[in-house]
Order: structure tokens, then C-alpha cells, then sequence
């Protein structure tokens, strides 16, 4: 890694570097069986990456946690606007604009990677608001938001022609990209 960034005219801070190894699921290897690859570079299990956190295995309930804690302690705000006569409309741009922003900050790199067990558990706390009348009844579920929020991205992607994702997208529609190791590492 060293050398790359050399090479690269890029200096390396291993002081702010971390180093984790993905996994796959089945769980042959785990990480106290690999030595680090990149020498004074901590090894990690789990990797906070704009805002977003993830383990060696690939799973995201860290991050679910947190992301409903801390939409937790933002229906303690919507209370209060209620309780000082905000009309149920704006309380619902308000919902929209605080609890499903954080719910859906990068969703589409990480709602992948949910559980089963993650999703039911993001479910319950929409089915929470609805039943607090935080957010309408016809109110969506978090696999159509998901999904919703997938489908702007792509077509943000597609239609316009200066979007930083879309040489990876003509990529990805044009090579297929096979897997075949369980072990992918990148420092």
C-alpha cells in the first residue's frame, strides 16, 4: 500500500488508515487467522465510511441500530412540534424531511446488504410513526423506499450524461463481473 501511494505522488496517513477484510458469509476464515496486510495500519472488524458502517462480513446491522436510534430521538422533535399545534401536513414534511432522510441517507449502497431481521426491524419503527401519526397510513414500506430510492439513482445515472457514476454504469452494463473467491481484501 505504501508503495502504491508512492507511486501514486499520494502520501499515506496510517495514523487515519484502516484495514478491514471482507468475509464471505459462510465463515471458513476469520480475521485473528490473517496476520495485517498493510504494515502500522490498524485491522478492523467494522469501517465507518460516510456515515455509513459495515463489518467484515458484509452486513449492515450496525448501522441500522444507529440510524434508528437516532431517528428515535427525532420523534421526540415531531412530539413536540405536535403538542405546539403544528398541522399534520407539515408534520409530515417534517417526518419526510428528518426521519426519512436519515433513514435513507445512502441507501443505495447499503440496503443491500440488509437482513432480513434489518428490514423487519425498520418496518416496525415505520409502522411506530404511522401509529403515532408521524406519517400518513398509506405510508410506504422500507423495501418500496428501497427500492424508490434505487430507481432515482439509476435514472439520475442514466439520463444525464455528466453524472460521476455514469462511466460506472456503462461498466457494469456492458463486462459481467464474477466472483469467485470468498476473500476480498482492500487496505
Amino acid at each position: 500500500m505504501h508503495s502504491w501511494a508512492i507511486n501514486n505522488n499520494l502520501q499515506l496517513n496510517s495514523t487515519k488508515s484502516k484495514e478491514i477484510v471482507f468475509f464471505a458469509q459462510r465463515g471458513r476464515f476469520n480475521t485473528a487467522q490473517l496476520p495485517p496486510l498493510c504494515q502500522g495500519i490498524e485491522q478492523v472488524e467494522s469501517l465507518t465510511a460516510l456515515g455509513v458502517t459495515i463489518n467484515s462480513r458484509l452486513a449492515v446491522s450496525e448501522h441500522v441500530t444507529e440510524v434508528l436510534s437516532s431517528s428515535s430521538g427525532l420523534l421526540y422533535a415531531l412530539h413536540i412540534l405536535r403538542t405546539h399545534g403544528m398541522p399534520a401536513i407539515s408534520l409530515y414534511d417534517v417526518f419526510r424531511a428528518t426521519i426519512i432522510a436519515e433513514l435513507l441517507y445512502c441507501s443505495p449502497a447499503w440496503s443491500g446488504f440488509c437482513s432480513a431481521a434489518d428490514i423487519i426491524r425498520l418496518d416496525v419503527f415505520l409502522k411506530r410513526c404511522k401509529h403515532y401519526r408521524y406519517c400518513p397510513d398509506n405510508f410506504p414500506t422500507i423495501s418500496e423506499l428501497f427500492l424508490d430510492a434505487d430507481d432515482q439513482l439509476f435514472s439520475r445515472t442514466s439520463h444525464i450524461q455528466t453524472h460521476v457514476l455514469k462511466p460506472l454504469l456503462l461498466l457494469t452494463l456492458n463486462i459481467p463481473i464474477i466472483c469467485e473467491t470468498d476473500l476480498i481484501t482492500i487496505c
